[in-house]
């Protein structure tokens, strides 16, 4: 495992026996990916990502057909870097699994993110916990939701959805048959809301989805830090590349 004075830049797992490979750099990555027809799995494991980062991975996820999962959590990649990702795997065809948490995503990323999840059907996974999206991002993102017949889990717990964007949310699992779950927790939803939302959606709590509502005082992202969820294996073995 690496120190504390030597992280890594990301890990990617692939080779012969599927372990985890440490490298040091994007250039690194980048020379991996373009190479190595194997890699299954890309963790950035908090790293700082920028939008010029994500525009050349974003171009290799156009060739990709091996890669089932990256996590992105904690790269504050922001509106632009968001945009230039989504940009791929509109086009990818193995990303299953996303991970998107603390990337500074508000309702123009989720906007874009939207688009990409209407016409992309490989997702299964999107987690975008304690970003800053808000009423007009969680309404572009049901509206994806009435199109897409992929996505199984969808996490936006610590965002700022409120009242009329996790009616929206609510409101498309209708129309969407396919979502189990979906978090909403810490969203500033007022609990008579949730309430009603129950009440006039009660096919969303009998097996068609699980829709978490928790604890909604505050969005998560204002006051707790925490990691985000993560979509990657465990890296419990890392080796040189």
């Amino acid at each position: 495992m690496p120190t504390d004075t030597d992280t890594p830049y990301c890990r990617v797992y692939c080779g012969l026996g599927r372990r985890w490979h440490a490298l040091k750099s994007e250039t690194e990555l980048h020379n991996v990916l373009a190479t190595s027809p194997d890699v299954a799995e890309l963790d950035y494991a908090g790293t700082i990502v920028t939008p010029a980062a994500l525009e050349e991975l974003a171009a290799l996820l156009v060739e990709s057909g091996a890669l089932t999962a990256i996590d992105l959590s904690g790269a504050h990649a922001g509106d632009e870097g968001i945009a230039a990702l989504a940009a791929g795997l509109g086009r990818n065809q193995s990303v299953q699994a996303l991970g998107l948490g603390v990337n500074d995503i508000t309702d123009a990323g989720a906007a874009t993110l939207g688009a990409m999840l209407s016409r992309n059907d490989t997702l299964t996974e999107v987690y975008l916990g304690q970003n800053h999206i808000g009423c007009a991002g969680a309404r572009r993102l049901a509206a994806a939701l009435e199109k897409n017949s992929s996505l199984l889990d969808l996490d936006l717990s610590g965002n700022e959805v409120g009242a009329d964007g996790a009616a929206a949310l609510v409101g498309a699992l209708g129309a969407n048959g396919k979502l189990l779950k979906m978090d909403l927790a810490k969203n500033v939803i007022p609990l008579n809301v949730v309430a009603a939302l129950r009440a006039k959606h009660p096919h969303t709590w009998e097996g068609v989805c699980d829709v978490h509502f928790g604890d909604q005082r505050l969005p998560g992202n204002a006051h707790i830090k925490r990691n985000a969820q993560r979509v990657c294996s465990s890296p419990a073995t890392l080796v040189a590349p």
